[in-house]
């Protein structure tokens, strides 16, 4: 069926780059991907080479905004 609608991306939102980050806030890793302005895979490579440091609240994984603050420093 051509000019359908239904694709695989149809359900993904975007979430905007934060304007200011604040160092005693944690993120989200898609809030993350958008402050450092990078692909949701690097942001999950980052994390597993141990680059990226992130802490866990029972399932889900959050990022300090100091941890934020420090890779765009290093212009990571």
């Amino acid at each position: 069926m051509t000019g359908s609608t239904n694709s695989k991306r149809a359900g993904i939102k975007r979430v905007p780059r934060p304007a200011v980050i604040d160092p005693n806030q944690r993120y989200s890793l898609a809030e993350t991907h958008a402050a450092l302005g990078q692909s949701h895979v690097k942001t999950y490579q980052d994390i597993k080479r141990g680059t990226l440091q992130t802490t866990k609240d029972g399932r889900r994984r959050y990022v300090l905004g100091s941890e934020l603050i420090r890779r765009s420093r290093l212009g990571a």
